[in-house]
């Protein structure tokens, strides 16, 4: 672990602090408004992308109406994947779901809340439910929101199995899943590691969104469901990679 990694992790810690004092500062002074912390949450991204050095190339965004809600379900490489989907998919409002561990962490978790991101209690059935009927206003208010269905980050780059939350928030409430791929936050922010590596292409490729109320219903609906994402998000990160690849070797 080299001490500039560090050093560049430190910074980010503390960029993250900054901006969670800046949410609370303006949630005190006045009622938070979503557009004002729409702009918290696009201008933190944007700041740690800078941070990573992230040479981010977003493809496939554009044909969706940022004025409605989206569930937004991606792989999940990195820490550095929420900074990049937040600063590519902006302007749309996103929102994401986070461990419920997370919200305890000191002037971060206060911060997350009062910026409308979302807790999800994995170990604890009856709160999750609670959580996901949470998240489901959101959506139906025109928030977006993401989901890594993995529910972890992946240590070798490969899609792990999905958990059925998000599916069965987005089967409650209707709203189209967007499946995403990602690709090359892993070499910005390595898995259980604290230290950053500065420089690099980072890839966000939108798929089409898939209409889920087809797979309304049932539990085969929503297996079905879930693996009509996962065909969609395996092909979007062999895109993410391709972009990678490419923009690397023209860097080089």
């Amino acid at each position: 672990m080299s001490f500039s990694g560090r050093l560049l992790f430190a910074r980010a810690v503390a960029t993250t602090l900054g901006a969670s004092v800046g949410v609370l500062v303006a949630s005190a002074a006045s009622r938070l408004s979503r557009a004002e912390a729409n702009v918290h949450f696009w201008r933190w991204s944007r700041s740690l992308c800078e941070l990573g050095g992230v040479d981010l190339r977003v493809e496939g965004k554009d044909a969706l109406d940022p004025a409605r809600g989206w569930l937004f379900m991606s792989n999940h490489r990195s820490y550095w994947d929420i900074p990049a989907i937040g600063s590519g998919l902006e302007p749309i409002p996103l929102r994401m779901v986070a461990k419920r561990d997370l919200f305890k962490v000191p002037l971060w978790g206060p911060a997350m809340r009062k910026a409308e991101i979302l807790p999800l209690d994995r170990a604890d059935r009856q709160a999750a439910i609670r959580d996901l009927d949470v998240a489901a206003d959101k959506l139906k208010s025109g928030l977006s929101v993401w989901i890594a269905p993995e529910g972890t980050r992946s240590r070798d780059g490969a899609i792990g199995r999905f958990k059925k939350g998000g599916f069965m928030l987005a089967l409650k409430t209707g709203i189209p899943i967007v499946p995403v791929g990602v690709a090359g936050s892993e070499r910005i922010a390595p898995v259980d590691r604290f230290e950053l590596r500065s420089g690099g292409v980072v890839a966000v490729v939108v798929g089409d969104p898939i209409d889920v109320t087809t797979y309304a219903g049932s539990e085969e609906g929503r297996d079905r469901l879930m693996e009509e994402v996962r065909t969609a998000m395996t092909r979007l990160v062999a895109r993410a990679e391709e972009i990678v690849t490419h923009h690397e070797g023209v860097r080089s």
